[in-house]
């Protein structure tokens, strides 16, 4: 969050995460964090609109969403 205001709290600890090789999908930061995988989906899917994560898979049955970093396009 100190590097980019715009960031949530949750947000911030998903790009934490990703960084860190700690977690890359929703499920796995949902249960890290102790919170409702329903706002870890939502903040990715903010994280996405911003071009920070891409997202690389779905998964329909569990909604389980895994992301990388967005490859800078030039």
């Amino acid at each position: 969050m100190g590097l980019d205001p715009a960031l949530s709290p949750i947000g911030a600890a998903i790009v934490a995460a990703c960084a860190e090789g700690l977690a890359s999908d929703s499920r796995s930061v949902s249960n890290g964090l102790g919170i409702a995988h329903a706002l870890v989906l939502r903040e990715i899917h903010a994280l996405r609109a911003q071009g920070i994560l891409d997202i690389t898979r779905r998964d329909a049955r569990t909604m389980r969403t895994f992301y990388a970093f967005a490859t800078p396009s030039c």
